[in-house]
């Protein structure tokens, strides 16, 4: 009796399997389909789900960065980069009378000695508080100079009369001049600006601008450094600006002259004017 027991009980068992077994192979494939569609959804809002995870995550850091300047030089060579800057800074700044205060040319640090150009090899900086001098050396490609041209003789400013408050708005072009150049052309260590002399003068006044003394400046809007949407004429006090542009630019004021190296090229020395 015990193995009649025993074959009934697996007949029962093995029932609804091979009833099912035996279902049409359509019914099966129907299941198939249905659970491959139900796994494709739920992928499809995984996916969807780490896409607006990602956006919602980055959108706010992307939209909180601001703008430095409401406008930027497009990429080129540092010479491209340079007379893209210095085109779009000099026609801002202009004279009493309307016309365009200086020229701003943008080249590599070279003087003129006749009919030849020499290289500036190197800048000698002599300290106003302690009279020692730093020379620092100008590698190529990690220098630009601009020299400030006025429509006068030797560059000199032709209409007007120098006073405290030009000097004042030419020294704010040069410095709008540099943070462009520093904030857009990051091989660039350091910045020679040769300013436009006076009429009467025959010295030759030079700011130099190194890259880690306007770095802090370099972090900020430019609005921040120079408020003013536009330069004033230079008959108008610059109340807003006038600590700043002090501030950045006077320590770093020089009276120049050459000393022509034996290895060739040129040093530049620079005396404080103040």
């Amino acid at each position: 009796m015990e193995p009649t027991v025993t074959g009934l009980s697996q007949t029962a068992t093995e029932a609804p399997l091979e009833a099912l077994l035996a279902a049409p192979s359509g019914r099966r494939d129907y299941f198939s389909t249905r659970f491959l569609l139900v796994y494709a959804a739920l992928g499809l809002v995984l996916v969807g789900s780490i896409a607006a995870f990602v956006v919602f995550a980055l959108g706010p850091t992307i939209s909180s960065s601001p703008a430095w300047a409401s406008w930027r030089p497009s990429s080129g060579t540092t010479q491209n980069v340079a007379k893209q800057i210095a085109d779009h800074v000099a026609p801002r700044y202009h004279l009493a009378g309307g016309g365009q205060l200086v020229a701003v040319v943008p080249s590599n640090p070279t003087v003129t000695a006749g009919t030849q150009n020499i290289a500036l090899n190197a800048v000698a900086v002599r300290s106003a508080e302690t009279g020692l001098t730093d020379v620092t050396q100008l590698a190529p490609g990690e220098a630009e100079m601009y020299t400030m041209c006025g429509l006068g003789t030797h560059c000199a400013i032709a209409s007007g009369e120098p006073s405290r408050i030009r000097g004042q708005l030419v020294r704010r072009e040069a410095l709008e001049t540099a943070l462009y150049t520093f904030k857009y052309l990051p091989t660039i260590d350091s910045i020679i600006v040769f300013m436009p002399p006076a009429k009467t003068s025959t010295a030759t006044t030079v700011l130099f601008f190194q890259r880690e003394a306007l770095a802090p400046r370099l972090k900020l809007p430019l609005i921040q450094t120079l408020p003013l949407p536009n330069p004033p004429l230079p008959i108008l006090e610059n109340t807003v600006e006038s600590g700043t542009i002090d501030a950045l630019t006077l320590p770093r004021l020089y009276l120049s002259n050459l000393t022509q190296l034996q290895s060739g090229g040129a040093l530049l020395v620079l005396n404080p004017v103040v």
